[in-house]
């Protein structure tokens, strides 16, 4: 699969714009668009009808913040733990996965409304509610087992070693002659 066109800066990242809030407050204009109904019916009647038009800045501020998120992943980065996020969608779902605040390690939700915050929690309750999928210590450690002194290219009864692929290619194809 090849990668769509990857975008290198948020939508109007210098650009006029204004935040987003999640939800309608009385003191905001009445056109103001929010991430939880998005634009008001006042933004979708004609002008002469008593309609208002939507803001260019809350367009800007919407894409800014949706490419910011994509932006993000398309550099390759990972989202952390956040627990004013996951407080104000109820947790984490299972099956999330989330990188350590040393971003060495990233952990998987085992359970659904997850507000376990691995990153300051006792093992205990991380263990209960996140699963450890990867760590830069894992990787270290394999490929310390695994130089090229491990690999060896014969068939032999050692247990700290390893045949390459090679070799066991070799070895299969002599013992189908």
């Amino acid at each position: 699969m090849k990668n769509p066109n990857l975008i290198p800066t948020p939508f109007a990242k210098n650009g006029q714009r204004d935040e987003i809030p999640a939800d309608y407050k009385s003191d905001l204009p009445s056109q103001k668009a929010t991430w939880n109904t998005g634009f008001p019916l006042v933004t979708m009647m004609p002008v002469a009808a008593g309609g208002l038009p939507p803001s260019g800045r809350d367009f800007n501020g919407i894409l800014n913040q949706i490419s910011d998120n994509i932006v993000h992943l398309s550099k390759g980065g990972k989202f952390k733990y956040s627990q004013e996020y996951a407080d104000s969608i109820g947790g984490y779902p299972k099956g999330a996965i989330l990188q350590s605040d040393d971003e060495t390690k990233e952990f998987q939700s085992l359970a659904d409304n997850n507000k376990i915050n691995f990153n300051t929690e006792s093992a205990d309750k991380v263990n209960s509610v996140w699963k450890l999928v990867s760590t830069t210590q894992l990787w270290d450690e394999l490929n310390k087992k695994l130089n090229r002194s491990d690999v060896v290219q014969s068939v032999g009864s050692g247990k700290l070693q390893v045949m390459s692929q090679n070799a066991v290619t070799d070895a299969l194809n002599t013992k189908q002659d």
